[in-house]
């Protein structure tokens, strides 16, 4: 029998989005991005079992957290 784990985190760099609009035209649009990521400030995650769980998301984004 496998036994489940108790926790799941989650860790992500944090990341700063920059918009530039104005470019020439050259490329068929005025408008590019780019995106930093932020190694000082990280994004974490926990999720830990519960005994009730309520969400609104649809089941194809629940069913891995559920079955994990």
């Amino acid at each position: 029998m496998t036994e489940k784990r108790k926790e799941l985190i989650i860790t992500s760099p944090s990341r700063l989005h920059l918009g530039f609009y104005g470019f020439d035209d050259i490329y068929g649009y005025k408008y590019g991005s780019m995106g930093l990521a932020i190694n000082s400030n990280k994004t974490v995650i926990s999720v830990k079992h519960s005994k009730k769980l309520i969400s609104d998301l649809p089941n194809k984004y629940m069913s891995p957290i559920l079955n994990f």
